[in-house]
């Protein structure tokens, strides 16, 4: 079992690709305590209540990992990379606008909801819940890959001061469109830490504190 947890940012696309593995269901909230999950299910309420969000609750379960299909899950082999992670026991965790926190077996229905239009409401309970999530899985070493909004959501205390946290936060280059270049640059960098052994390289930088 992995000390490691890898967190990558979910999609707005979501048209089920199939997995090339059968995983078995596991929540959030299987993983924390239960202030950690009140407060998930309560932001979860909270986010699809804002406005320019929606939640199909008549669309089926699919797990998080099969449902998203946008940018960074159509970098090649990062479907197949987090699948081997999770695999060999690594821990990981997919950011939701609308979920907040998902764990890519976790089932979810189809919805729309950017971090930007959520931030208030997660930027007071994501870095507990992930606090309370590193703690209770003994989780040693942590890698985020995101945008420059999920950083800022993810950025208050307590989380991320008893572990060593590793950051991906790419920016668009002149000429680029930002929603696309920097989850797929999020996306390669994954494939390439899975690839080198989860031996951090240039993309991954410490947390300046």
């Amino acid at each position: 079992m992995s000390s490691d947890l890898v967190v990558f940012p979910c999609s707005a696309s979501k048209n089920g690709a199939r997995l090339s593995a059968t995983l078995k269901r596991t929540r959030v909230s299987d993983l924390v305590g239960v202030a950690s999950r009140q407060l998930l299910e309560e932001g979860r309420r909270l986010a699809f209540q804002r406005r320019r969000t929606w939640i199909d609750q008549r669309s089926d379960l699919v797990q998080a990992l099969a449902l998203y299909t946008g940018n960074p899950y159509k970098v090649d082999e990062f479907r197949a990379q987090i699948l081997r992670l999770l695999g060999g026991g690594t821990h990981c965790l997919i950011l939701s606008g609308g979920y907040g926190l998902v764990r890519p077996e976790e089932p979810i229905h189809d919805y729309g909801a950017h971090m930007s239009v959520t931030a208030p409401v997660w930027r007071r309970r994501l870095p507990f819940i992930l606090d309370d999530y590193i703690r209770r899985n003994r989780i040693g070493r942590v890698f985020v890959g995101c945008s420059s909004v999920y950083r800022q959501v993810l950025g208050g205390a307590p989380w991320g001061r008893t572990v060593e946290v590793l950051w991906c936060v790419p920016k668009a280059r002149r000429g680029e469109a930002a929603l696309v270049a920097v989850p797929t640059r999020v996306g390669e960098a994954f494939v390439r830490l899975v690839n080198q052994g989860m031996e951090p390289g240039r993309d991954w930088q410490a947390e300046l504190r």
